[in-house]
């Protein structure tokens, strides 16, 4: 697991080397948090599989190779414990299982 300590000089490298625009890197920096703090699967259920990959290359990581498959919060994900009990992770993920939105992205 990457430490806070880590994630910051992560956090600096990615600021100090980004150009482009602002928006794209806002939006793909909540996916690095999220995948910080909650795992890549939780990411990975809470984005599409392409916006996961884009910002993946945006900030030039590998999420599934930086993080944890589920981190400390991990828990708090709705989805993820439906997921569980379903034991389908893969089939919601890529859309073949249905699943209602507000459940895949609710954090208790």
């Amino acid at each position: 697991m990457m430490t806070d300590e880590e994630f910051d000089v992560l956090v600096n490298s990615i600021f100090e080397n980004y150009k482009g625009q602002g928006d794209k890197l806002t939006d793909a920096m909540g996916s690095l948090v999220v995948a910080h703090r909650m795992g890549w699967r939780v990411l990975l259920l809470m984005t599409s599989e392409s916006k996961f990959r884009r910002h993946e290359k945006l900030l030039g990581v590998n999420f599934k190779d930086l993080f944890e498959e589920r981190g400390f919060y991990a828990h708090r994900s709705t989805g993820l414990k439906i997921i569980d009990d379903l034991n389908n992770f893969w089939n919601v993920v890529q859309g073949r299982q249905k699943m209602d939105r507000f459940d895949k992205v609710c954090i208790e």
